[in-house]
């Protein structure tokens, strides 16, 4: 709906492989962290990224976990 739902932490893949997993992105209003693959990601460039999630569906993903 072009809602602007959070701000993103990080790009998830394998930089190596050339491998694009998803997005970490934290919505406005919670701080958690969550996790949104690459599948949901309908939009992307260096100033804008387009989900095809509602903010219901964002506050229900997985937490984001990075790896250490």
């Amino acid at each position: 709906s072009g809602e602007e739902l959070g701000r993103v932490e990080a790009m998830l893949g394998t930089e190596s492989e050339g491998i694009f997993h998803g997005i970490a992105v934290t919505p406005y209003g919670d701080g958690t962290t969550r996790v949104v693959p690459a599948d949901a990601v309908s939009s992307l460039t260096s100033s804008k990224v387009q989900i095809a999630w509602t903010a219901e569906q964002l506050a229900a993903a997985a937490p984001y976990e990075p790896m250490e």
